[in-house]
Order: structure tokens, then sequence, then C-alpha cells
């Protein structure tokens, strides 16, 4: 009987620390799921930044590979024109009137037209006088050559145009206009200057809205001695 008794206090208190052991283990395995859930939360987390880092790399190697487009090889411009301006005589006296051309090389231009404004000292020169030249065929004026020349102030505002009856450009050498003048001599002036006041304008044939002047010299005069 005092066996039966032992045996039975035995079992229970085994069954009795089983039961405190199965309690210990469903506290502990919502901990390990938790830290389970965290581990691959984070582990995510790592895989997906890391993911993104190779991606932005990938994008910065193909950007630093990436080469511009070159530019287009630029419109060769048609601004090609030279005016010039050349004495053709200069007297070394003022009754005899003495002249300059101003002449024009158009190089690859087809010329339509052309204006400028040249100054000049209108103590040294008077009675300045300017006609067409020969460059263009037919031309017209825009500005009346009597209203051209200013002789207060010393400018000579003139153009020519290609006449709308004539359909052929003019391109080459030639002379656009000749200025005429006679100088006023002075032991104190050996020299004058004529200047282009501003760009003058060249038109072209296929490019009309658009200057192809290239470059314009202005011209010394040395005046002979008597």
């Amino acid at each position: 009987m005092h066996l039966d008794k032992v045996v039975k206090f035995n079992h229970s208190n085994n069954m009795e620390s089983n039961q405190i052991a199965d309690k210990n283990t469903q506290k502990s395995n919502p901990k390990k799921a938790y830290i389970l859930a965290a581990f691959i939360i984070i582990l995510g987390i790592v895989i997906l930044w890391l993911f993104m880092r190779i991606n932005q790399n990938q994008q910065m190697q193909q950007k630093s590979a990436y080469q511009a487009p070159k530019n287009p090889t630029p419109t060769i411009s048609l601004a090609d024109s030279t005016l010039t301006m050349q004495v053709n005589s200069l007297t070394p006296t003022s009754q005899v009137p003495s002249s300059i051309s101003i002449l024009i090389d158009s190089g690859k231009n087809k010329v339509v037209g052309a204006q400028f404004l040249l100054k000049y000292d209108p103590k040294v020169l008077r009675n300045v006088s300017v006609s067409k030249g020969t460059f263009i065929d037919n031309p017209v004026e825009p500005i009346d050559p009597a209203k051209a020349v200013d002789p207060v102030n010393g400018t000579i505002s003139y153009a020519i145009a290609m006449s709308p009856t004539n359909s052929k450009p003019s391109s080459g050498r030639g002379v656009i206009a000749t200025i005429n003048f006679s100088p006023i001599y002075s032991p104190l002036v050996k020299q004058t200057t004529i200047t282009f006041a501003n760009q003058p304008i060249i038109l072209d044939f296929y490019q009309r809205d658009a200057n192809d002047i290239k470059t314009a010299q202005n011209l010394t005069l040395t005046f002979p001695q008597k």
C-alpha cells in the first residue's frame, strides 16, 4: 500500500512537471515566432536595399557610358561679301572733281541689294555726290541720290537693289557706287578718312532676311602736294 502511494505521488509530480514544461514551451514559442518574423522583415529590407543600390549603380554606369549625340554639322554661313573703297582720281586742285568707287566682291553670294552709310569730314571734302555703279544690272535706288548726301554732318546714305523685272542676281566683283567730291586743300590737312559708319547690308538672292556682309574696309585719302 505504501509503495502504491509513492508511485501515485511520483506519477502526479511528473504530470505536473510536464504541464509546467508545456506551459513554458507555449510561452517561448510566440517569442521565437516574433524573432523569426522580425528576422525575415529585416532580411527583406536588406535585400530590397541591395537591389536598389545595384539598380542605381547600373543606371549610373549607363549614364556614364552614354555619349551625347554629336552636334550636326553647322550650316556654312552665306556671309561672304566684302566691300572696299578704291581711289579713282585724287587731283591736287579743288577745281577738278575727284572720285572713289565702292567695290564689292560677292564671294559665294548672289547679290540682289546693298545698303551702306559712309562718314566723311565735310571740312575737307565738299561737293559730294553719289551715283550707281554697274554691278547690278538696271538697278533701282530706294534712296534718291540727290538726297543721299548730308553735307552738314558729312554722311552718305545709299541703297541699291535689283529691279523687280530682273530675275538674275549679281555675283563676282564690280562697282556698287561711285562717290564724287572736291577736296579742300590745306597745308594743315594731309589726309582724311572715309569710313563705313555702320555695318553695310548685302542681301543674297537665297537668303534675303539676313545680312551677308563679311567685311567692309575704310579708306584713307592722302592728298597729293601741289
